[in-house]
């Protein structure tokens, strides 16, 4: 979805339901700060539908598709923006890329 232009914030937004599978892709809509729009998606569909595939509330069209791994009570709970940031960051410090900061978890006191 890097090639689709939508925000983080519209992307975390999003449920299930919001992405249509079609012969030629899938059409993913989001509501953002531009209002209600969509936009298609060729070469990241097999992935997605194997994410949406192994999902564990894939047959509900209102779960979100991107959950924490923590559980709060019954139910995985919507990724927050900072939750990503934070995975992120923790991505690059295992590349090389950045140095750790010491808010990350397993960082050195």
């Amino acid at each position: 979805m890097g090639g689709s232009g939508v925000r983080i914030g519209e992307l975390l937004s999003l449920n299930i339901g919001h992405v249509q599978f079609d012969r030629y892709g899938a059409v993913v809509i989001v509501n953002g700060k531009a209002g209600m729009r969509r936009f298609r998606l060729i070469s990241s569909v097999p992935d997605i539908q194997t994410w949406i595939n192994m999902h564990p509330l894939r047959t509900d069209a209102n779960a979100p598709p991107f959950v924490t791994s923590r559980r709060y009570g019954h139910e995985p709970r919507r990724m927050s923006i900072r939750t990503v940031e934070n995975e992120l960051k923790y991505v690059a410090w295992m590349l090389g890329f950045t140095p750790m900061p010491s808010t990350m978890p397993g960082s050195p006191t």
